[in-house]
């Protein structure tokens, strides 16, 4: 910021750089002025600097052509991941929604400027068939869509986990449907996994929700289509001792791929199927026993973790709802991974 010093020269008008108060009495010697032009030279350093801050503020103007999407707001997001996730600011996003509060609960509906262009892939599960990863991604139809709560919700239009061996097996065919958002994430996610880690033993997906959702078997929740069961990846020598390894033209026992015990398990492959998950953006929450959680949560503090990101992450050694990765009993065999609901999902919860 530049303030401009006409009349306070003879001749000419001159520029002095806009300087912090304390500076300013030297600025005004500096130029001979009068004890009563000081006055005036501070307060016009006053309202520069009240419009420079006022400037500052205000956001920009949506970029035009744009369309307007509504979002719904789910439990832990924020302005800041919001607006990353459709190109936009903090600042835009408040401007745009003035009539939501600063700390906003689930259910609040966002108005959000976007060019037309503009698609985010996990919102329609469109575009994730290209290889992003190196690894073959199934593409994925984009009708599916979740409605309710997961425990008192169901299914439109669901769609199976299509059958990837080079990713992870499917355990129950008529139990892998989920929206198009959770089976897109999910690919990626395990995709992601695959290429990051050392880990090249089976990953076998169980229980995900029926066609229609609703409730079946012994779960609660597995009605609306974003839920998914991961049983934790074994250790080579525990797969070796129940030969567990699938073989070619041969029938595979699920049942042994489920580990029992906390030594049979891989943690540091878990680790990375965690990391992997969350990676996606769109994980609300990973439920684990919390037996279970204490060893993965030493599997992360050896990886060199930040402590910041451990209490993000895990709620693990606390008691209480702190963390993604949470407690629920008789989850020792397997990780129980719950998506969020994509933006465009209206009746989703």
């Amino acid at each position: 910021m530049l303030l401009t010093l006409a009349a306070l020269a003879p001749n000419a008008a001159a520029e002095h750089p806009l300087a912090p108060l304390a500076m300013r009495e030297a600025i005004a010697t500096d130029w001979h002025t009068s004890d009563s032009m000081h006055r005036v030279l501070l307060a016009a350093n006053r309202a520069a600097e009240a419009e420079s801050r006022d400037r500052a503020d205000r956001p920009a103007a949506p970029p035009e052509p744009t369309r307007r999407i509504t979002y719904r707001v789910h439990g832990g997001d924020n302005w800041d991941r919001i607006a990353r996730r459709h190109g936009a600011t903090r600042d835009q996003l408040r401007l745009w929604n003035p009539q939501i509060p600063r700390v906003f609960t689930g259910g609040d509906e966002l108005s959000i400027w976007v060019p037309h262009h503009f698609q985010p892939l996990p919102e329609t599960g469109l575009g994730l068939d290209r290889d992003e990863t190196g690894l073959s991604l199934l593409a994925v139809p984009a009708a599916g869509e979740s409605r309710g709560r997961p425990s008192r919700g169901r299914l439109s239009h669901g769609v199976r986990l299509p059958d990837n061996p080079a990713l992870y097996l499917v355990r129950r065919p008529d139990f892998a449907y989920g929206s198009s958002h959770t089976i897109s994430n999910l690919q990626l996610a395990l995709a992601k996994f695959r290429m990051t880690s050392a880990f090249t033993g089976p990953l076998v997906v169980s229980d995900m929700s029926q066609r229609r959702g609703r409730r079946f078997g012994s779960h609660s929740s597995h009605q609306s289509g974003r839920d998914v069961d991961i049983w934790l990846p074994m250790t080579d020598e525990a797969l070796d001792e129940r030969e567990a390894r699938p073989l070619p033209g041969h029938r595979i026992v699920y049942k042994r791929l489920a580990p029992e015990r906390a030594h049979e398990i891989d943690w540091r492959a878990t680790l990375a199927l965690v990391k992997a998950l969350i990676r996606t953006g769109e994980v609300q929450y990973i439920f684990l026993s919390r037996a279970r959680q204490r060893h993965l949560y030493r599997a992360a503090r050896a990886e060199g973790m930040p402590k910041q990101v451990l209490r993000e992450v895990f709620q693990y050694p606390r008691r209480g709802k702190y963390g993604i990765v949470r407690h629920v009993p008789r989850h020792h065999k397997h990780i129980h991974v719950r998506f969020r609901c994509a933006s465009h999902e209206r009746t989703c919860y």
